[in-house]
Order: structure tokens, then C-alpha cells, then sequence
């Protein structure tokens, strides 16, 4: 499998997870989106790495283990990451459980 879809695959799932997963996405859930969007960035930096290490570690294939494989894994981090934020965007929270909003509470 081509690295480029493999962490495009990897973004994808991990805002599924947060989004779908109860236990998850209530812990993602409960932070701002500020703190959710750097979360996401950590995790996509984790597998984009992690891509690479095992790449130069001859587990998997499909990267050089050099200076433009890393420009490379750079720019598939990149997809990743707008494929990550699309997903969370168009996705339902359903584990989310927020408390209502006070406004809805007031009966004027």
C-alpha cells in the first residue's frame, strides 16, 4: 500500500474513532477545538513517524530512507492531515455527551 494512502487511511480513522467511539469521543469531546485540533496533529505526527521509522526499519515498504523519503512522508502528512479534518467535520459526534446549553433552559 502506497504511504500517501496509508496515512490518509490514518486520518481518516482517527477522527472516526473520536467521533464514533463512546469511551473516545467523550474524552476528545470534553476539550476545546483548539486542543482537539492539536491532539488530531499529534496523533498524524505520530503516524506519519512512525510510517518512516518502519520504513527505514524494513518492516514496510514504499519509502526511501533518506532526505526526499522525509520530504515525501512531510507531504502525505499533509494529506493526512486534510483528510483528518474533512472526515471530523463531516462526521456525527455520537459519542458525544454534552451538557444542553443554558440558553435552551430560559423560556423567554
Amino acid at each position: 500500500m502506497d504511504y500517501n494512502i496509508l496515512l490518509a487511511v490514518a486520518g481518516i480513522l482517527l477522527s472516526l474513532v473520536f467521533s464514533y467511539v463512546p469511551g473516545a469521543a467523550t474524552w476528545f469531546n470534553k476539550k476545546d477545538t483548539t486542543k482537539q485540533r492539536l491532539w488530531m496533529l499529534l496523533f498524524l505526527v505520530v503516524a506519519a513517524c512512525g510510517a518512516y521509522g518502519l520504513s527505514c526499519a524494513k518492516i514496510i515498504g514504499g519509502v526511501a530512507c533518506d532526505w526526499p523519503g522525509a520530504i515525501e512522508i512531510g507531504k502525505a502528512f499533509v494529506f493526512a492531515a486534510i483528510a483528518n479534518q474533512t472526515t471530523n467535520l463531516l462526521s456525527p459526534k455520537v459519542g458525544l455527551k454534552r451538557p444542553p446549553d443554558y440558553d435552551d433552559l430560559v423560556p423567554f
